[in-house]
């Protein structure tokens, strides 16, 4: 079944909401803690990172120490940490107070990570300064004090850590510890995004977009709301999809909304779904296109080729060349055999090659023509594709994926995604 309401809904860009506690994703190991506005919704959580190296919807950021490359925390580490931990070691006990906080290689024990943290934190350690601030803002392990909270993030952002200076923004923009002062809640974002923090530069577009802080302005909004959403940022592509449908700060652009909502409903942005599904109900092709594609891959939903197919071919239908392209290698490649359907996916890839030959079009004749056995065919196909590639000097990168189809054909097997 479909998630979402079958009826169109608008959008509406997001407010401030408030902290929510620690959470971890299933599936992921912790790599750092992070505190961070999302669309001026401040959280305590983590930067995860999932078995298979997604990355996080805000995009990960850099981090030093010992966490840096770990994949997971080991009980040697964390008797490592406890040693330095008490020997006064200020990023040892940032890190133990991590363990505690997050259950990962011991029990959960917020207290615990608050005294750690608090020992880090007196050091003058950043990480700790602001976490702490967050324990204090969500009442986890010390009693709930928003004056004390801001207090930390002050000090962290006058290290220009990021996360703490877009936190501090949040505390003035909703009057929490500190006086509600929407002006000052725009300088600390400022300050933020001058360190590229996505979440600032989105929260810098909201300002503009309500008129908090600063002239309403929605040319501003839309130039900040970009900034976000090119480094992925889920809430920013969201808004700025909203910007494009309804011709706030652009010109009414559809097909830039349908692009931008879909990439925030990759991310599983709920909001961006729904709106997706509500265009494709009422027949845009491009939405229901975009809406196959996610059904195919699984992304924002539950997988279902099935699905995936009965939106391509409505795309089609209204003569959406992607759409035709989508649902010809839907047909060669798709797991479930129930779906497949080599002959017509050769059929319908030899149309699409011929109105673009373009590699994505070969590329998906050969994963046809491997369908149905053809595979001498599919390997002359995909090297036409390494070629054309070569032509467009394409990176090592995005060959790969492309090479390595060409050497499953050349192994008599079909391609399946």
């Amino acid at each position: 079944m479909r998630p979402g309401p079958r009826t169109k809904i608008a959008p509406r860009p997001h407010k401030a909401l408030p902290i929510d506690p620690i959470s971890v994703s299933n599936g992921a190991v912790v790599r750092r803690w992070e505190v961070a506005a999302m669309g001026g919704e401040m959280f305590f959580g983590l930067i995860v990172v999932a078995l298979l190296f997604a990355a996080s919807p805000a995009g990960a950021e850099d981090v030093s120490g010992m966490s840096a490359h770990l994949p997971t925390v080991t009980s040697a580490e964390i008797k490592k940490w406890q040693t330095l931990a008490e020997k006064g070691d200020a990023k040892a006990q940032y890190w133990l107070g991590f363990v505690y906080a997050t259950g990962q290689g011991a029990p959960r024990d917020h207290g615990e990570a608050v005294k750690w943290l608090l020992k880090s934190a007196r050091q003058g350690y950043a990480m700790a300064q602001n976490d702490l601030g967050v324990m204090y803002d969500n009442g986890l392990g010390v009693k709930r004090d928003h004056v004390e909270a801001a207090k930390w993030f002050l000090k962290a952002a006058e290290q220009r850590n990021a996360k703490a200076l877009t936190n501090l923004g949040l505390m003035y923009m909703e009057g929490r510890g500190v006086p509600h002062d929407y002006a000052e809640a725009v300088k600390w974002y400022r300050r933020a995004t001058e360190l590229g923090y996505a979440r600032a530069q989105y929260n810098v577009g909201f300002m503009y977009m309500k008129g908090y802080g600063v002239p309403q302005d929605y040319g501003e909004a839309v130039r900040w709301y970009r900034r976000a959403a090119d480094q992925g940022y889920a809430r920013a592509q969201h808004s700025l999809a909203f910007m494009y449908r309804y011709g706030r700060g652009v010109r009414p652009d559809y097909e830039a909304a349908v692009k931008w909502f879909y990439k925030a409903a990759w991310q599983g942005f709920t909001d961006s779904l729904k709106w997706l599904h509500g265009a494709a109900d009422q027949g845009h092709a491009g939405a229901q296109h975009h809406l196959a594609l996610l059904y195919r891959a699984g992304r924002g939903v539950e997988q279902d080729y099935s699905e995936a197919l009965r939106w391509f071919e409505e795309a089609a239908a209204q003569g959406y060349q992607p759409a035709v392209e989508g649902r010809a290698r839907l047909l060669a490649t798709a797991r479930d055999g129930e779906v497949r359907d080599g002959n017509k996916a050769v059929t319908l890839a030899a149309e699409a090659v011929k109105a673009r030959r373009s590699v994505d079009a070969l590329d998906t004749l050969a994963a046809a023509y491997a369908e149905v056995g053809r595979f001498s065919a599919a390997v002359q196909m995909q090297l036409q594709v390494l070629e054309m590639l070569r032509a467009q000097g394409a990176s090592s990168s995005r060959v790969k994926g492309y090479a390595d189809r060409l050497a499953i054909y050349k192994e008599k097997r079909p391609y399946r995604e």
